[in-house]
């Protein structure tokens, strides 16, 4: 038996549990990245296939890995249920159940789901879709909660993936271009 055979119990959506996904631009930017990598990838076999130099094809395999990590992350859903907040992409689901979550802060940038045990979830806005929506339903959670007038410390910004995987995925091309045109014999 699943969770979605699960008697619902507890709705906070009153009745709609409503994915969200990752703004447009942030999904276009993995999706530009993953391609330019792939593109220098295959160029890069081109050019270093004579050398014995396994630096270049080393560096374009591996913007090729950061960028296929960042479409694959950028295609995430994310939902609030009975059971909890379930974070799903592909066939790969993680759940905060409800029973584990303790408390959640809500900043006006991001959210943060504070767990009985474990590492805490830090939402932020610019990785979310209908972010105030997704707050408003993480507030009705039924567990303790805070709200705060203010944008969420910096290591909280920096837990939430968004800023560093998009500065991840330019710097995988920008870094496999460099090797392309530096590393060449």
């Amino acid at each position: 038996m699943s969770y979605l055979d699960a008697p619902v119990r507890f709705d906070p959506t009153g009745g709609n549990s409503k994915e969200h996904a990752a703004p447009e631009a942030a999904k276009r930017l993995a999706l530009i990245c993953f391609w330019s990598c792939l593109l220098l990838l295959l160029l890069g076999g081109v050019v270093h296939r004579n050398t014995t130099e396994t630096l270049g094809m080393t560096v374009h395999a591996a913007a090729f890995a950061m960028s296929c990590v960042g479409t694959f992350v950028r295609s995430a859903r994310i939902s609030v249920d009975d059971a909890g907040v379930l974070w799903r992409v592909s066939g790969v689901r993680f759940r905060l159940k409800l029973s584990r979550i303790k408390e959640v802060h809500a900043f006006d940038d991001s959210v943060g789901l504070v767990p009985k045990r474990g590492s805490n979830w830090y939402l932020s806005a610019g990785d979310w879709e209908n972010f105030e929506e997704l707050k408003k339903q993480l507030l009705k959670l039924p567990v303790s909660s805070d709200t705060y007038d203010r944008n969420a410390p910096l290591l909280a910004k920096l837990q939430a993936y968004g800023r560093m995987l998009n500065i991840g995925l330019v710097m995988s091309v920008s870094v496999s271009l460099l090797a392309l045109f530096v590393l060449r014999s």
